[in-house]
């Protein structure tokens, strides 16, 4: 309450922080300091925040103030301003381009580049071409893309981001992208020119797609098929746990299916079992503890201290062996000495 009062002007705080007293000032109006007005659910700013230039366009047109003239009003309010780049009267146009609208936050900040992504919804949200847009968000003074093609269009959207996937790529190359998307993204266009589509944007994509696949190459590629792509990424390794099980959902020897993807020039955590680790024991490994638990273990599954234990037991062999195995296939496995410490942690003593 303290802080929302400085806020407003309507008291001082003594260095104790904790005597307040009123001031002399008139109130400011409590809608200002809201974080977006056409969102009540942004919550407020606090006396340490910022105020986006997104923030900063939208008063500027609700309120028919210039730029200068709502900074000064949020200078009164002890809030810092980034007004950089921002024209002297923004239209409605500009405050919604400043929009965050991948949907982390309101609005945009200058803290990391603009993502194609971005780019791409806001050329989509304005009707107007993804390089138009470019340039827009460039005199705006933000950071762009290092690579953008010229020939950009908002259906390229779909190569960032899919309803069916973990998420989206909400950032600039060199950031790796979700094999998943890509496979998905296929469904749309072909395999070659989604992988060639990214690279127009600055992505490195290590993967190659056969130029006649086989029926082993539809069913490893096919983003619901036999291997999963959860969780694998443009910079990560094939698990190759997840090949254990593909091979034995396909019929076929892990090691074709490693060849395989050599061929397409994914790497793989590992080119054979752990030694000590038969096929037979790696699958009883991989398998859920019960019947109705869902899959295999696999890079998304979450490996607690209970899900080591358990396997130790089933293998008859120490936990650190079994970490060991985990690691080589590929999956992660947490530090059981941090997650030892933590649980101790939380025994209570007498």
């Amino acid at each position: 309450m303290a802080r929302r009062a400085a806020q407003l002007s309507l008291y001082d705080l003594k260095p104790e922080g904790l005597l307040v007293v009123p001031a002399e000032r008139k109130a400011v109006p409590d809608e200002l300091l809201r974080c977006d007005s056409a969102r009540p659910e942004a919550g407020w700013f606090d006396i340490d925040d910022t105020v986006p230039p997104g923030r900063i366009a939208q008063v500027s047109a609700e309120l028919g103030l210039s730029v200068s003239e709502v900074c000064s009003r949020f200078h009164d309010l002890g809030l810092a301003v980034d007004a950089a780049g921002l024209p002297d009267h923004p239209t409605p146009e500009i405050a919604e381009v400043l929009r965050d609208l991948c949907e982390e936050s309101s609005w945009l900040y200058r803290d990391r580049p603009l993502s194609p992504l971005q780019i791409l919804k806001a050329a989509a949200v304005l009707y107007r071409g993804p390089v138009e847009i470019l340039q827009m968000y460039q005199r705006l003074e933000f950071h762009t893309p290092e690579v953008f093609p010229l020939d950009a269009s908002v259906d390229d959207t779909d190569l960032f981001e899919n309803k069916w996937a973990d998420g989206s790529v909400d950032r600039c190359p060199p950031a790796p992208i979700p094999y998943m998307l890509i496979l998905l993204a296929a469904a749309h266009r072909p395999l070659p020119e989604v992988i060639s589509r990214l690279e127009d944007y600055g992505y490195h994509v290590p993967l190659r797609a056969p130029s006649d696949p086989s029926d082993l190459d539809e069913l490893l590629l096919d983003p619901h098929g036999p291997c999963s792509w959860w969780e694998v990424g443009t910079d990560d390794e094939m698990p190759f746990a997840h090949l254990l099980v593909a091979a034995q959902r396909t019929f076929c020897a892990p090691y074709t299916l490693v060849e395989r993807f050599d061929a397409y020039g994914v790497p793989v955590s590992c080119r054979d079992l752990p030694q000590g680790l038969s096929l037979t024991a790696a699958m009883r490994l991989l398998e859920p503890e019960h019947s109705s638990d869902e899959g295999h273990l696999s890079k998304e599954s979450p490996v607690s201290l209970e899900v080591l234990i358990e396997r130790a037991r089933r293998m008859g062999v120490p936990i650190a062996q079994v970490v060991e195995w985990l690691t080589q296939l590929g999956i992660p496995v947490p530090d059981v000495g941090r997650v030892l410490h933590d649980a101790l942690a939380r025994v209570p003593r007498p």
